[in-house]
């Protein structure tokens, strides 16, 4: 794999310790090579596992909302119940959107962040800016 041959083929001109540092270049090149190949299949397979995931626009029914959340069923209905969980009754089932929860999950963020800040004495949200001095 070498640029200069070894042994009888080797250049006249080309001294021991260039010969040297070409080997440990080709060594370092394969290396490379090895590390991009394991990259290029870790890249391949997420893509692989990223166009066959579907993000519905509705969930229906608390086995796909639970998925979606990855939650147990008793929590999601928990969160209906004292926390506002946007499902809705359509008929005789339960919907809500991917949507709806990320939007809640956001807000339900911010309650906390302020609840803390307010327990400590900074009563400022992520939205005001902090002040100067």
């Amino acid at each position: 794999m070498s640029a200069v041959p070894d042994g009888p083929d080797a250049p006249r001109g080309s001294s021991a310790a260039q010969r040297s540092a070409e080997r440990l270049l080709d060594l370092a090149l394969a290396r490379i090579d090895l590390k991009l190949g394991g990259l290029e299949a870790k890249v391949d397979a997420l893509s692989t596992r990223l166009t066959h995931l579907h993000t519905p626009t509705l969930l229906v029914g608390h086995a796909e909302i639970t998925r979606y959340c990855r939650k147990r069923p008793s929590t999601i209905q928990r969160y209906v119940r004292f926390m506002g969980f946007p499902a809705l009754r359509w008929g005789r089932h339960v919907v809500s959107s991917p949507a709806m929860i990320d939007g809640w999950l956001i807000a339900v963020a911010q309650r906390k962040r302020d609840a803390k800040a307010a327990r400590h004495g900074q009563s400022r949200s992520l939205a005001t800016p902090p002040p100067k001095g």
